[in-house]
């Protein structure tokens, strides 16, 4: 029971400081739903910590992100409180905390363990030889006999025939094609090149926000954005061919690949749009 009443007193924490706080910024909350793109149920069911009308993960945490940086509020410690509410993360810390702390004392037999261990290694130090035994070098060095050493080969240079000097010209003109031939490959490996990267920029979408709107974005499922932006706004996506985009006010929201724009979002379809599919039309024009 005592546990359930702290659970509840954390839970009305949240909502109260955002409360608290646009009351004294004299805000109206259907002026805060408008400028957030948030639904004003939502908002209430924030401020009064109502869990069973707030969005699951990661919708809720990003509108209670969104509210604070909004408020000007600490939005880490804010969405952080929020979760440790939700999952009741502090009780757990402090049961680990406690079981480290008892399980940290040494105990009687590693104590002893370290002191042997450092015998061993102090006896192995003292003992350890301080010169080596050159008697193995020396009788190694007397059984070499270096009559047995081949002597350098000496080779008379004599004069090239006209022959010898016409074959050494038809090996240059072979090696002078192999040079051209190889300069051939290199070029073409560069404009190779080129053209992968000119693939790799259609693949890059860039975002620019011309209003106040919500907007996320997945890559692979995984949400690496998720807030209200302001106007001028711009976000590069790069792995744009494995990413998903909800927008608030679709209308509010421009994507350009390169300097062509296109158009994903509309007023019937601004949730999980997948841009592949813009990607592959633009590449074909």
């Amino acid at each position: 029971m005592q546990e359930k009443m702290n659970d509840d007193a954390n839970v009305q924490t949240v909502g109260e400081i955002l409360r608290n706080a646009r009351t004294k910024q004299g805000k109206k909350l259907h002026t805060v739903a408008d400028d957030l793109c948030i639904r004003v149920t939502y908002l209430e069911a924030i401020e009064n910590m109502d869990l069973k009308n707030i969005p699951q993960p990661p919708y809720g945490i990003g509108f209670i992100r969104s509210y604070a940086e909004y408020l000007g509020l600490n939005s880490e410690r804010i969405v952080s409180s929020y979760k440790q509410t939700l999952h009741g993360i502090t009780e757990k810390d402090e049961n680990v905390t406690e079981k480290t702390n008892n399980s940290s004392k040494p105990k009687l037999y590693h104590v002893l363990l370290g002191i042997l261990g450092l015998g061993i290694i102090a006896y192995a130090w003292l003992n350890w030889p301080l010169y080596q035994d050159n008697s193995t070098m020396e009788a190694f060095e007397s059984n070499v006999n270096y009559t047995d050493v081949p002597q350098p080969l000496i080779i008379e240079e004599t004069e090239m025939t006209e022959s010898e000097n016409a074959s050494n010209e038809n090996v240059s003109d072979d090696e002078t094609d192999v040079i051209v031939a190889e300069d051939n490959t290199a070029a073409a490996e560069t404009e190779k090149d080129n053209i992968a990267m000119q693939d790799a920029a259609k693949s890059e979408v860039k975002m620019l926000v011309i209003g106040p709107t919500w907007v996320e974005i997945k890559v692979n499922g995984e949400t690496i954005l998720s807030k209200t932006l302001q106007k001028n706004y711009e976000y590069i996506i790069d792995d744009a061919e494995n990413t998903t985009v909800t927008v608030g006010r679709y209308y509010n929201v421009k994507f350009y690949v390169g300097n062509s724009e296109i158009k994903p979002i509309t007023a019937l379809k601004h949730t999980n749009v997948a841009l592949k599919e813009f990607l592959n039309i633009n590449n074909q024009e």
